[in-house]
């Protein structure tokens, strides 16, 4: 095994190792997009329909927001793998993360051999600095270690674009799986849906030489690509799937040029040194919020890069050029802005960008002459990297779950849990609306079968299962005094000032998330 095998094997290893650790602990609770994903998972892989009863559905209804079906069906198998635990359902996320890290040495590996020889040994680290770096990338982790779709997609897309390059300079049949990976991208997050046509079409005009040799296999790709997604094309241009980026979209509400005006500035938010070097996305579960959407040393690492890719060869240049900026186009049309989860899949080039510089300041460090200046050199650079990393993981693990737990629906799982107590004194329980009840449905938890068969508003009606009865507001209950009651409420509404059996449930930080308190029949 030579030195670069044993270093990549290394580096998947370390990949996995951050996306798996304490998966299902850290970030602190399942936010309710993961809960919803994973309990259309469970009903699908036990009744073949989702959580409203609709047959092998292609959009999701969850919370009428239709989520695509990519994550949600090969999580039913990660259910069945695992069991329907937390780990199961973020379980998917996380190994897109690990393989996204080995396709992206892949294709680096094959824009590496698109170069002249000269610059094949210039950057010959590129490939293992690439994948290196995107196992390490705070943006990557942050996306690897919940149930997030893009992340999935991501993954997808990254597979593509390397059996395109591949197939066109060896292997023409590997263009059939490019065109498969295309398709589970575009069915398994939104933002892919614009992103991947978009890039397909710029790829076919700026490497049009390289495809002419391979015109027949690349139309018969496209073909395959076009059948398999025609069976899809009713439900993606349908009401359904419009409603996702209608609800998301400032358009429909601003004039034409206000809406242009709105797209360049959003555009521009994706370059903002400040949200990717130092303060990243501001939506809690989106990133640290204390540090950037990279690390602050491929500040130079980056610029380097963009200044190297100049000297490279025009098919270099196109192919990340063109990814680099189409990737914010779909998130661009959206608001908030900058949003890191719809504009994941602008990370690879970034990475790559990186790389070359970081590759090229080791190439330049190992013509030193003087070992001392080499070594001092080498050390400072390598301390600097660590201590970066160490203190987005430190953040990451042990100060980022105490400060975003609301930001994750921390609270909810343990109020089911306070339900689920054995030999618990209550004939009758309310729970806040506030938890929707698919989170019952996953923690009591409740049978695929009879929660198709519940209305999914937990308070129009009131939604009622067993003895438990969703509630708005806790002094508009109407208790029946003769029984044990136990009312669940949001931490707004505090117990009555005659109680005295009551509790909470913080965060991890000692926050009150909700009041709970027994009224008793013996009172």
């Amino acid at each position: 095994m030579t030195t670069k095998t044993s270093f990549f094997f290394l580096i998947i290893v370390l990949a996995f190792l951050l996306r798996f650790i304490n998966l299902s602990t850290t970030p602190p609770s399942l936010y309710w997009d993961e809960v919803a994903i994973g309990y259309n998972a469970y009903s699908i892989l036990h009744t073949g329909r989702d959580e409203y009863g609709h047959h092998l559905p292609f959009w999701f209804q969850s919370f009428n927001d239709y989520k695509l079906p990519g994550y949600i069906y090969l999580t039913s198998l990660s259910i069945a793998f695992f069991g329907f635990t937390d780990f199961a359902i973020r379980a998917p996320s996380a190994l897109a993360g690990v393989l996204t890290t080995i396709y992206l040495f892949f294709l680096s590996r094959e824009l590496l051999l698109s170069l002249p020889p000269f610059r094949q040994k210039q950057f010959s680290h590129l490939p293992l600095i690439s994948a290196f770096l995107f196992a390490i990338s705070p943006w990557s982790l942050q996306f690897s270690r919940a149930a997030f779709e893009a992340n999935l997609a991501l993954a997808f897309t990254t597979a593509a674009s390397f059996h395109l390059l591949f197939g066109l300079r060896r292997r023409p049949r590997h263009l059939y799986l490019a065109s498969l990976f295309f398709v589970l991208s575009i069915i398994t997050y939104h933002s892919s849906r614009l992103f991947v046509p978009l890039f397909i079409l710029s790829f076919a005009l700026t490497h049009r030489h390289q495809i002419r040799p391979h015109i027949s296999t690349t139309l018969k790709a496209f073909l395959l690509g076009i059948l398999l997604l025609l069976p899809t094309l009713p439900h993606q241009i349908g009401p359904q799937g419009s409603l996702r980026a209608m609800s998301t979209s400032y358009i429909t509400d601003l004039t034409p040029l206000q809406s242009l005006h709105q797209f360049q500035t959003n555009y521009l938010d994706n370059f903002n040194t400040n949200y990717l070097f130092f303060y990243g996305d501001t939506i809690g579960r989106h990133s640290v919020r204390t540090l950037g959407m990279l690390y602050y040393f491929q500040i130079p690492t980056i610029i380097l890069g963009l200044y190297l890719i100049c000297k490279l060869p025009r098919t270099f240049q196109l192919l990340l050029g063109s990814w680099l900026l189409l990737a914010p186009i779909p998130a661009s049309l959206t608001s908030p802005s900058p949003h890191a989860l719809r504009s994941l899949i602008i990370l690879p080039p970034w990475t790559i960008i990186s790389a070359l510089g970081f590759s090229y300041i080791l190439h330049y460090l190992a013509r030193f002459h003087t070992p001392f200046l080499k070594f001092g050199l080498t050390t400072l650079f390598s301390l600097g990297v660590c201590y970066n990393i160490g203190i987005y993981l430190f953040q990451y693990h042990f100060i980022y779950p105490l400060l975003t737990a609301p930001d994750w629906t921390y609270g909810a799982k343990q109020a089911i849990e306070l339900i689920n107590t054995p030999n618990l004194n209550a004939d009758q329980i309310y729970l806040t609306d506030q938890i929707p009840p698919v989170y019952l449905a996953t923690y009591l938890p409740i049978l695929a079968l009879q929660f198709q068969t519940l209305p999914h508003a937990p308070t129009d009606p009131p939604l009622t299962y067993q003895n438990i009865t969703y509630f708005n507001k806790a002094w508009n209950i109407n208790l029946d005094h003769t029984q044990n009651n136990l009312i669940i409420a949001p931490w707004t509404q505090p117990p009555p000032d005659y109680s005295t059996n009551f509790g909470t449930i913080t965060a991890p930080n000692g926050d009150v998330l909700y009041n709970y308190w027994y009224e008793d029949a013996s009172i």
